[in-house]
């Protein structure tokens, strides 16, 4: 696996790529700002850009070499890094497409094994959402649930905050302590109950899902 790596931080990015050499995964480029990690990629592409959110040029430099990438290579893997947890930000790199997208804290990406299933996943096309992002999204979960997302049991809303969070269906089955059957037919219900067709692959329905998940959070928590 080949990353691109862009943080303003000098430290941050050395140490962070001295952790994905360490895990075997090969370095591309290095750069210390949007407008550089953009050039670069264009010239070679990697199969994963990493980018620190907040970064020149301007505040969010990493967000707008985001968005022009994805532009530019639509199937490239996107991992966009915050300090904070920032519901407008996911929003926005989401609003482009969800697909091979991830969003996640940078101190919790010092786990190398979590990195590395992280960066998995964003390579096979999938999304992966900071957990904490999904946690936030379900505190309102008390109250009663509107749109579509009111059509599931509260077990299905479950299955589907850890889909949020990336997990497939065997783990899934693990954290629950139920069977894989058991999540694949809670699956296929959010499925249908959500009216994501069967003629669509699993994985798009799967990111379709978790979308429908985060937009219909509490619009107010979008403030935060």
């Amino acid at each position: 696996m080949r990353v691109a790596v862009a943080d303003d931080t000098f430290l941050f990015r050395e140490a962070f790529c001295l952790l994905l050499e360490d895990m075997g995964i090969e370095v591309s480029h290095r750069a210390a700002n949007g407008l550089d990690m953009v050039e670069a990629v264009r010239k070679d592409r990697p199969d994963v850009a990493i980018v620190d959110i907040r970064m020149p040029p301007g505040e969010t430099g990493g967000l707008d070499a985001a968005e022009r990438l994805r532009a530019d290579f639509p199937d490239l893997a996107i991992l966009a890094l915050s300090q904070y947890v920032q519901a407008p930000y996911l929003k926005r790199l989401l609003s482009v497409q969800a697909r091979a997208t991830g969003y996640r804290l940078k101190d919790k990406v010092a786990d190398g094994g979590s990195l590395r299933d992280c960066l998995d996943r964003l390579v096979a096309g999938e999304t992966v959402i900071e957990p904490e992002m999904v946690e936030m999204l379900m505190a309102p979960r008390t109250e009663a649930v509107a749109g579509p997302l009111g059509r599931l049991t509260p077990a299905e809303l479950r299955v589907l905050q850890l889909m949020a969070e990336g997990y497939a269906n065997r783990r899934i089955a693990g954290l629950l302590r139920i069977s894989v059957r058991a999540v694949e037919n809670r699956v296929g219900a959010i499925f249908a109950k959500l009216e994501l067709t069967s003629d669509a692959a699993d994985l798009d329905r799967r990111v379709k899902a978790v979308l429908t998940f985060l937009r219909e959070d509490r619009r107010d928590q979008s403030q935060m």
